[in-house]
């Protein structure tokens, strides 16, 4: 589970190491995202200490790609030299995070369209690992 190496301001570039994992065999995690061409789910690390999107559709929940997808970003961040990995995680993902060793620091309130949503900032310190 060695993730590729990539410059840590671009965006494009994670996800080119993502591809070229996934089509190196490099990771099993990435790998496991896709099913044919059909993305099953997929996360985002921006910046280097920040997992800003976390995603598995729902008929491929529950299988353990969260968890997995999870450990991937962590050794990315790890790569990049990040001390901490945060996230603002929702109520359905909370369990994944605490499973993967993440802290509640805060819970929120969040509006969108007009929608109160329950969401937790999370961190997990990385240095000691």
């Amino acid at each position: 589970m060695s993730p590729l190496k990539f410059p840590q301001h671009t965006v494009l570039n994670r996800v080119i190491a993502v591809a070229a994992a996934v089509l190196a065999g490099v990771s099993e995690a990435p790998r496991r995202a896709w099913r044919g061409a059909q993305p099953r789910a997929f996360g985002q690390l921006y910046p280097a200490g920040n997992i800003e999107m976390l995603y598995v559709v729902p008929f491929a929940a529950r299988q353990g790609l969260g968890q997995a997808l999870l450990e991937w970003l962590e050794a990315a961040a790890r790569q990049a030299g990040s001390m901490w990995l945060t996230a603002k995680v929702s109520l359905s993902a909370r369990k994944c995070f605490a499973t993967a060793g993440f802290q509640v620091l805060a819970e929120e309130d969040v509006q969108r369209n007009g929608v109160s949503l329950r969401r937790f900032r999370m961190e997990k310190p990385l240095a000691a690992a």
